[in-house]
């Protein structure tokens, strides 16, 4: 991996994360992909290794994914 894509996946992570507020506490895959133009396979990718880190976590009932610890 060269240093453009490690920053970039970090710049699209750490959009991912700024999306999440008071006003839109709970988002899904699809939202996320929409308001950050990604495509699906790239934003679950970028979800799913938040949720390993704890930066997020995802609601059982609902499925969508919320700010973690």
């Amino acid at each position: 991996m060269d240093r453009e894509t490690g920053i970039q996946s970090v710049n699209r992570a750490l959009n991912v994360i700024c999306l999440f507020t008071h006003s839109a506490p709970r988002l899904g895959i699809t939202e996320i992909s929409k308001v950050l133009g990604l495509p699906k396979p790239t934003v679950h990718g970028l979800v799913r290794t938040l949720v390993k880190q704890g930066f997020l976590q995802q609601d059982p009932q609902t499925r969508k994914y919320r700010l973690g610890l």
